[in-house]
């Protein structure tokens, strides 16, 4: 637990500081992809695997800071630049979801529609 909440405290130290906008001067263009699974009201409390779900407010969050302070991009920009070398913005961030839960449309995407960050849905059938 306490290495859970140290490791949270640092994450948010990095994004709201500069540090990470600075470092990214000195590197080559990059881009980085979030994957979720699940977005639950409480995770603790859902027949969900512990360890995939992701709190509603936890995930509001997060892209509600990803919407503020990066680029969202598509997993389709991210390919096109690894392909072809194609132009991505600074700070550019993809989001996935894994599994197809249902959970992803009814609770997940009217975030993502809110925040206008697009997302990629690899459904399971």
């Amino acid at each position: 637990m306490l290495r859970s909440k140290s490791k949270r405290w640092f994450k948010k130290a990095l994004v709201s500081s500069s540090i990470l906008q600075t470092a990214s001067r000195f590197f080559p263009p990059s881009a980085v992809i979030l994957s979720y699974h699940s977005i639950v009201e409480e995770p603790k409390t859902t027949d969900h695997i512990l360890g995939i779900s992701r709190a509603r407010a936890s995930f509001e969050e997060h892209m509600k800071t990803l919407a503020e302070k990066f680029s969202p991009v598509t997993v389709e920009d991210v390919a096109q630049f690894a392909k072809s070398g194609r132009k991505l913005p600074s700070r550019a961030v993809a989001v996935t979801f894994d599994d197809g839960f249902a959970d992803n449309c009814e609770v997940a995407l009217p975030s993502l529609n809110r925040d206008g960050i697009p997302a990629t849905f690899y459904i399971m059938v």
